[in-house]
């Protein structure tokens, strides 16, 4: 009897044994993975909206914000000439050309007038601008076609600097390889002469009597305000016709003669009969002391007592050059640099600190110092820079 008890409690031991361990529950939010968190929401602006919300920039803001308004120039023989006057003769169909010494201002002349003939366009696409971003303020999911869109100027510009280098197809143009879904292509790359003749354009040639007259000579019928048509063979021979917005404004610092060509190294003398086909001609020079003074403000932020000095030095040794004591002036480019370095050394130094100085110690303890590096720097001929040397120290 005691073994059947005996098998019993074995029996019973090992149903104890077969029966599976139980585990301890376990909270649910203790073994919960966490959460990823939500990715951000990523906004995708369509090409077209990016280019309605920030335009590009000549569409909106004028080349030379800065320009000074107000200021004459002459003609070859001395007549005076206004901004107005290139304008017209621009929009006329003339071809223009702006002539003067390094650093007087003729590019920048030229992109005022391209300022001036586009300046309705420009003041009605800033305003467009301005409503664009308004209406994203509001609503920020708007699509591209629910914002205005941008009207082209009217003459866009084309640009081209000349060097002595100057080659036929980068004036003209040239074949191209693209590679197509259809494999490679060959098409026209125009050059800006091209391109502005035949998409209306308006070509701001700068420097072009540094061209060899070899390769002008190509550019005759482009120039030739009577032209309607021009032959072409870049990739093959087409046909193009002369664009009614077409126009060209040329810089120079000679006439084309071979004049001052110790002094402007490099220029070449030019054909007469390339000459002549720039039916409008200004002489660009030196900006009166009053406009330079406000340029110099517009530009660079400067303002204090260094700037009537400045200017002071600039016209003496623009006298002693036209005089032929000097071969080099002080341009207003050179001028700009000088008056940028004064800042520069105005912050180093700190702003509150200069203003407590008098104009002596600002002049000789900032302006000196920084025209070292500039206006002195840049002055090769011993005699000009001991001329700008002197002046400097006079005042």
């Amino acid at each position: 009897m005691s073994g059947e008890k005996v098998l019993d409690v074995m029996d019973l031991l090992g149903g104890l044994e077969a029966k599976p361990k139980k585990e301890p529950e376990v909270a649910a939010a203790a073994v919960e993975a966490p959460k990823p968190k939500p990715e951000p929401k990523k906004v995708e602006i369509e090409t077209e909206k990016l280019y309605l919300l920030q335009p590009r920039r000549d569409l909106i803001y004028p080349l030379e914000p800065g320009f000074v308004d107000g200021v004459s120039y002459t003609g070859p023989s001395g007549s005076i000439i206004t901004k107005e006057m290139i304008r017209d003769a621009l929009l006329d169909g003339e071809n223009i050309h702006l002539y003067g010494d390094a650093g007087t201002g003729k590019s920048t002349l030229a992109r005022a007038i391209l300022d001036m003939v586009n300046a309705d366009v420009i003041a009605a696409n800033l305003r467009v601008w301005h409503r664009n971003q308004e209406a994203l303020k509001k609503n920020p999911e708007l699509i591209a076609e629910e914002l205005e869109p941008y009207s082209e100027l009217p003459y866009p510009m084309a640009h081209y600097s000349s060097h002595e280098g100057t080659r036929s197809e980068q004036l003209m143009g040239k074949p191209h390889i693209v590679e197509t879904a259809e494999g490679r292509k060959i098409i026209e790359l125009l050059g800006p002469l091209v391109d502005a003749y035949e998409n209306g354009k308006v070509l701001i040639w700068e420097e072009f009597d540094f061209t060899p007259p070899s390769i002008l000579g190509e550019a005759h019928l482009f120039m030739e305000t009577s032209s309607k048509e021009a032959h072409i063979y870049i990739n093959e021979p087409r046909v193009i016709y002369r664009h009614p917005r077409y126009g060209v404004i040329g810089t120079s610092n000679t006439l084309g003669a071979g004049e001052r060509a110790m002094e402007f190294a490099g220029t070449q003398p030019l054909n007469a009969a390339f000459m002549s086909r720039f039916t409008f001609t200004v002489k660009v020079g030196w900006l009166p002391a009053e406009e330079e003074a406000k340029l110099i403000l517009n530009r660079t932020g400067l303002h204090d007592s260094n700037v009537d000095k400045m200017l002071k030095v600039a016209n003496k040794i623009r006298r002693a050059y036209e005089e032929e004591q000097v071969e080099k002036p002080i341009s207003t480019r050179g001028l700009l640099a000088w008056a940028r370095e004064i800042r520069r050394a105005t912050k180093r130094i700190g702003e509150d600190k200069v203003r407590t100085m008098d104009k002596s110690k600002l002049w000789r303890d900032v302006a000196i110092p920084s025209a070292d590096t500039t206006i002195l720097a840049s002055i090769s001929d011993p005699v000009s820079r001991d001329a700008v040397t002197d002046a400097i120290n006079l005042f």
